[in-house]
């Protein structure tokens, strides 16, 4: 059972990383990916990850991060 516990942590974390370099490679001025990642995130219940609201904060004002936080509930 350890070894399956292992290899959902390494998936997830390897998923989180290929999310975070496609928002690198991909991201543009206007944000977009970023605000479109974050809301479907927290609207699933997902806390943000540091490293996605480190990089939303240097695109974006901390109030529209605020908005989209009460927007999802």
């Amino acid at each position: 059972m350890s070894d399956n516990i292992d290899r959902c942590s390494g998936a997830a974390d390897s998923a989180w990383m290929l999310l975070q370099t496609y928002l690198s490679r991909h991201g543009d001025d206007s944000s977009r990916y970023h605000r479109c990642t974050a809301a479907k995130l927290l609207h699933h219940g997902f806390t943000l990850p540091t490293w996605l609201t480190a990089q939303y904060k240097v695109q974006i004002s901390a109030v529209q991060i605020f908005e989209i936080s009460n927007q999802i509930g």
